[in-house]
């Protein structure tokens, strides 16, 4: 048992690492986007000096919203968990999900790779409940409270899924091959001295994960 984890382990890990690249390849393609934007920035000033600014304004509407549809890149001072953040909001765009990210600190004492799969599995397991779901919200929130930087990972929920499912067992038919998400999760915080909790509140279902900060002056 302890093997078939670990081999799952280490794909999900290749996965993320897959996807992180992939995200940087991504970034590097807004050199692109900043060239239209010149070209349209030209077209902006061209209109204005002969006072067309209904169509100035058009333009203007139509950068803005470029931007917002291609460009959704987080800076948290922590290059992995940006790449990581920037993933997860591409599954939920892919997903027709609204994403809330509140970064008050970033995690750093944590690898990339580890971070990855906390952060992956956690979000993964909550943009496939929202799949059942018409209210589709999540929200990722990682704030310092004292020593401790914790890591909420929100989901709406219109049902109960403590009391339907407490011990959180995968509904999945090839439970083999999954079911290890929230294992891997556990045991990444317990490397890190860390602790995991779930629970609800308000119609959503929170995993709550809080880490003490290393050589943090007690």
């Amino acid at each position: 048992m302890l093997n078939n984890e670990n081999i799952v382990l280490n794909k999900e890990k290749d996965l993320y690492r897959m996807q992180i690249k992939s995200n940087e390849m991504y970034m590097h393609s807004v050199s692109a986007i900043k060239h239209n934007i010149k070209n349209q920035l030209l077209c902006i000033e061209n209109l204005i000096d002969e006072r067309r600014y209904d169509e100035a304004r058009e333009i203007c509407l139509c950068v803005e919203n470029d931007i917002s549809a291609r460009v959704h890149f987080y800076k948290t001072g922590n290059v992995y968990l940006d790449a990581i953040l920037n993933i997860v909001k591409e599954k939920a765009l892919e997903n027709d999900i609204e994403l809330i990210v509140s970064c008050k600190a970033n995690l750093k004492f944590i690898s990339g790779d580890e971070l990855a799969v906390i952060i992956g599995n956690l979000a993964d397991n909550a943009i496939e409940a929202l799949a059942k779901e018409q209210n589709k919200k999540l929200k990722i929130e990682i704030m310092q409270k004292g020593v401790y930087e914790i890591l909420s990972v929100q989901n709406f929920s219109s049902h109960s899924v403590l009391k339907n499912n407490p011990k959180l067992i995968t509904n999945k038919k090839n439970r083999r091959n999954h079911g290890y998400g929230l294992n891997s999760v556990r045991n990444t915080v317990n490397k890190y001295g860390g602790d995991m909790t779930c629970c609800e509140q308000d119609n959503y279902f929170f995993v709550n994960l809080m880490f003490e900060k290393p050589n943090t002056p007690k």
